[in-house]
């Protein structure tokens, strides 16, 4: 069985910026973040 072949880096996403206000916001964009993550992707938060 052959290992899959190695890919490159992929085109970085462009920058977005999402306010929330709430804990409870901030629980969904979670939730809705982890359906759409893969292994490997890199997401940076800031905030209070």
């Amino acid at each position: 069985m052959e290992a899959p072949a190695a890919q490159g880096p992929a085109e970085p996403a462009p920058a977005v910026e999402i306010t929330v206000t709430s804990p409870e916001q901030m629980r969904e964009l979670g939730r809705r973040l982890a359906k759409l993550l893969r292994a490997g992707d890199l997401v940076m938060l800031s905030g209070e």
